[in-house]
């Protein structure tokens, strides 16, 4: 029992429906149907696993709990085909869930001056995801009630990165405190148009082994 529940909320909320963000766009794209599957690919495992490494330092120490411990069941959890977590509704209602569990922690590294790389990358696997439809044409369904706040982002072909930023109901100020980080996620985005989902995330985790 615990007097506050607010550092363990914020712990499930970061690893656990962050970690369910961070490769359920992906994923989607790369034509999963579920997070199982998913996250039996070696090269999302590899983002999951670098993702839960970003979003460690931002989480407190908490009695009873070891947070590497829990990033590792939290992975293990997602590679069960026993849980049938649909990737279609881990995708859904992404504006919520950007604002709530993956911008805070973004804003935490950025103010730690911490260079996160798979953060951004679950952002603009997020805003390519909102093309609609995946490499190969399929069309994908996309379920967001919040959607109207990226209308003009969407209508200019969810290409720029700057349209997306200035939705404040989403982003806050993040991309007025720390202006590089637009042109960072813009780079990503290129990169997923250019050269497709499987390299730019293998891109991405040689770049951060290199590190």
């Amino acid at each position: 029992m615990t007097s506050d529940v607010a550092p363990y909320e914020k712990t499930k909320m970061r690893l656990l429906n962050g970690g369910h963000s961070a490769i359920g766009y992906a994923a989607d794209l790369l034509g999963y149907g579920t997070i199982a599957e998913a996250a039996t690919d070696a090269d999302l495992h590899a983002l999951l696993v670098k993702f839960m490494a970003e979003v460690r330092p931002t989480l407190d120490d908490l009695p009873g709990i070891d947070l590497d411990d829990y990033a590792a069941t939290i992975v293990k959890r997602f590679s069960n085909t026993a849980i049938r977590d649909q990737v279609g509704r881990i995708c859904s209602d992404g504006c919520t869930k950007m604002a709530k569990f993956i911008v805070p922690t973004l804003v935490d590294l950025l103010n730690r001056r911490e260079s996160p790389c798979a953060l951004l990358f679950v952002l603009a696997s997020w805003l390519h995801y909102l093309r609609g439809s995946d490499e190969n044409g399929r069309t994908l369904s996309i379920c967001d009630p919040s959607l109207g706040y990226l209308q003009t982002f969407i209508d200019a072909g969810s290409s720029d990165a700057r349209l997306a930023f200035s939705v404040r109901p989403i982003f806050g100020e993040v991309a007025f405190t720390h202006p590089q980080l637009v042109s960072e996620v813009q780079m990503y985005l290129d990169e997923l148009h250019t050269n497709g989902v499987r390299a730019t995330i293998k891109h991405l985790l040689s770049k951060a082994q290199s590190r």
